[in-house]
């Protein structure tokens, strides 16, 4: 299957109850990884996770509608500012992935911001992914930093607000 970065799939939930169920998951992995799909899931406890989590069994099939959605890359030299919060975060793994294999070809920055310090995924990856690459920024925040953190805190909008961003280009 082909897809862009920030796009979604619908997954069949295969639980033989009635009415049928698809729900909609965002795709973490870049395009480029492909065949290969990945999705980060929470589990809400609701009938399609519960089924993810605790029903499907490994090798069983399901339904997969492919891509959809329009939130993708707009390839350009403009500068790339990519927001996520929480599990919200999905889509941009896709998208920072996809554009570190291709070098971050333009300034990229990414504001991620998470409730608690342990919900902040892929953490050292990302911190890598900065290090290695002059074109790709990271700002982390942590709303309600329980343990010790040496980030910034608050909510993602006010890591934006701190950053010197022209947002007139729009």
């Amino acid at each position: 299957a082909e897809w862009a970065p920030g796009q979604f799939a619908l997954i069949g939930v295969n639980d033989n109850q009635e009415p049928p169920l698809k729900r909609p998951f965002s795709i973490a992995s870049s395009p480029l990884d492909s065949p290969q799909i990945s999705f980060m899931i929470k589990h809400h406890h609701g009938r399609a996770t519960n089924w993810l989590f605790d029903k499907i069994k490994e090798g069983e099939e399901t339904e997969l509608m492919i891509p959809m959605g329009h939130m993708t890359l707009q390839e350009n030299e403009d500068e790339q500012i990519i927001i996520g919060t929480g599990i919200g975060i999905a889509p941009m793994f896709s998208l920072i992935d996809y554009l570190a294999a291709k070098n971050f070809p333009q300034k990229t920055r990414l504001v991620y911001g998470a409730r608690h310090v342990k919900e902040i995924f892929y953490l050292e990856k990302l911190e890598k992914l900065s290090k290695e690459h002059e074109n790709f920024e990271l700002y982390t925040t942590v709303s309600r930093p329980e343990v010790e953190w040496n980030g910034n805190t608050g909510r993602a909008d006010s890591v934006l607000e701190n950053l010197d961003i022209d947002f007139s280009k729009q």
